[in-house]
């Protein structure tokens, strides 16, 4: 703890890293279709892997993240990302979302260097699901979780699915087996 090892922004044009809705410039309100218990509106992880890069997971409402793979698919979005071991550089980037309220909330890593991913989302069903899946489309209530295994580059979304009910579900941890 005596010095400093690495530090670094990362963000866009958006707010990023809170979860709620920019309703006016001087009135903001949390998103209430992820929003349901304490701590909803500021859920995300960070990690590190046996090389100590640093992965993070978070949500984003910026359409300009430096170095994303991919675009931003509208209003709220999952962001996941990996930096090297002291954050000077950014590794890789991508969005993870829909059309509507999306959020990652937790990440492991699994073989490889893949990451699972999960979170909630409202997104129709334009949201990432990679067939064969546990659940192809979206079971409804106020938002459905979701489960997804990125490629270790960033490239890929490998498999996806939702996991929900008619009521309120989001995926707050991940957690696999040992690899």
């Amino acid at each position: 703890g005596s010095s400093l090892i690495g530090s670094t922004y990362f963000g866009g044009n958006a707010i990023d890293g809170i979860n709620y809705e920019p309703s006016t410039p001087s009135a903001r309100t949390f998103n209430d279709a992820l929003v349901y218990n304490y701590g909803d509106h500021i859920r995300g992880e960070v990690i590190v892997d046996r090389n100590n890069n640093i992965y993070i997971g978070s949500c984003t409402r910026s359409t300009n993240i430096s170095g994303a793979l991919n675009q931003n698919q509208g209003g709220l979005e999952g962001i996941v990302a990996k930096f090297n071991s002291d954050l000077s550089s950014l590794s890789w980037a991508r969005y993870h979302g829909g059309s509507g309220s999306d959020a990652v909330f937790s990440l492991k890593l699994l073989a490889g260097n893949k990451v699972l991913i999960g979170g909630g989302t409202n997104s129709p069903n334009n949201f990432p699901i990679r067939v064969p899946a546990y659940q192809t489309l979206r079971q409804g209530g106020r938002a459905d979780g979701f489960l997804a295994t990125i490629s270790s580059d960033g490239s890929t979304v490998e498999q996806a699915t939702y996991v929900g009910t008619r009521e309120f579900d989001q995926i707050y941890f991940v957690e696999s087996d040992r690899f």
